[in-house]
């Protein structure tokens, strides 16, 4: 089984906020956009889709594995997640090797980043 080594950071913050996580070759894209999301501290209440050289969708992100994509090390896929505040997150391949493990980590975690920067609270 695979084993990938994958660098994720939203489009624009990757020197100040990013992961390094490993995720087994059987992981949808479902599964990994849920993964990204918790790793980001982002709420999963909006729409995405992942762009690689066809655009999959969420429909189709639950059937996708990472093993159909064929990646390769320096591969790059793309998650847009959130059509009103489109948020783009980076996704690239470091490492792709052989293992007997199945399971998914974070390996590194560097900076915050705020889901909604411009909302200010209001006083009612």
């Amino acid at each position: 089984m695979k084993l990938y080594t994958l660098k994720i950071y939203p489009e624009g913050w990757g020197r100040h906020a990013n992961r390094v996580v490993e995720a087994p070759e059987t992981m949808t894209l479902r599964k990994l956009c849920e993964m990204i999301l918790v790793a980001f501290d982002f709420d999963e209440s909006h729409m995405y889709e992942f762009l690689v050289p066809d655009c999959i969708e969420m429909n189709q992100a639950a059937k996708t594995t990472l093993k159909s994509l064929d990646l390769s090390p320096k591969s790059k896929i793309i998650l847009h997640y959130d059509f009103g505040d489109d948020w783009m997150f980076i996704i690239n391949v470091q490492k792709v090797q052989e293992t007997t493990k199945a399971k998914y980590r974070i390996v590194s975690s560097k900076g915050e980043v705020p889901q909604y920067p411009d909302d200010e609270e209001e006083d009612w």
